[in-house]
């Protein structure tokens, strides 16, 4: 960690801020993050094909907000595709997961953020209280 910054934000989620100065989200040395990827120091983001919300049910918890997304796979070889999941009650940050195509990268997202869910003992509700399950993925090419 640099000299004159302190870890601040939520546990699992630091962000560095100068001591005494605001905070600002999204600058690296006066630029933005945009104008970093358009000059290719940052890869461009895959569009969602993907998306859910919901509220989430521990045993006996109250509902918290539950968010889940899946980025468009891409090819990493000739045998490999890979897609981001987009879950902050699963994970902070992005999760990349690999399938031998784009169909199986997909499916195989919706099926850990699942698998995680029933670990958990969470089970995902409306806002009326009545539990639902997360939709079906769609194809890759559409």
């Amino acid at each position: 960690m640099q000299r004159g910054y302190k870890k601040k934000g939520r546990p699992g989620r630091a962000t560095l801020s100068r001591l005494g100065q605001p905070e600002v989200f999204g600058l690296l040395e006066g630029r933005s993050q945009g104008s970093l990827a358009a000059i290719g120091h940052m890869e461009q983001l895959k569009p969602i094909i993907y998306e859910f919300s919901a509220h989430a049910c521990g045993e006996g918890g109250s509902p918290e907000p539950f968010y889940m997304a899946i980025r468009a796979p891409e090819d990493v070889s000739e045998m490999l595709a890979a897609c981001q999941v987009i879950c902050p009650m699963v994970r902070a940050k992005p999760l990349t997961i690999h399938g031998v195509d784009g169909d199986q990268a997909i499916e195989l997202s919706r099926h850990f953020v699942e698998f995680w869910l029933s670990l958990g003992g969470v089970r995902l509700v409306d806002a009326e209280g009545r539990t639902v399950q997360l939709p079906p993925t769609p194809k890759a090419d559409g």
